[in-house]
């Protein structure tokens, strides 16, 4: 029983649905290819740039996720010009101490994972 070669179906990095076997070399490798109806790109990273990415990725979470996270929409900080405006001094004193707190808990996780060589859970 021969195998059979599987043509590309993806154009412009759209996959199309199908599965097949196709031969490499003397084996025989199953393919499958899964319609996502979303394009794909390969991106290359240097082998830093990869551990780094892969750092901030959560277990479930794919790389694509990541990217979007770490990459999504940002505000101006300008576009909260005037926001406190008027609010009471102990409710901006609270907001404050609050920031404070965060970014000391913030420092303090930074230099745990740095303890831990960039590892994280």
């Amino acid at each position: 029983m021969g195998a059979t070669a599987l043509a590309p179906r993806a154009t412009h990095g759209t996959f199309a649905s199908g599965v097949g076997s196709r031969r490499v070399g003397t084996r025989l490798s199953k393919c499958v290819d899964i319609n996502t109806a979303v394009s794909v790109k390969t991106v290359t990273l240097a082998k830093d740039a990869y551990d780094a990415l892969a750092s901030l990725k959560g277990e479930n979470e794919s790389f694509s996720e990541v990217v979007r996270r770490l990459t999504g929409s940002r505000v101006l900080l300008s576009a909260f010009a005037g926001a406190w405006k008027g609010a009471p001094p102990s409710e901006i004193e609270e907001v404050r101490k609050f920031l404070q707190d965060s970014d000391r808990l913030s420092r303090e996780k930074v230099r745990r994972l740095v303890r831990a060589g960039g590892r994280h859970g």
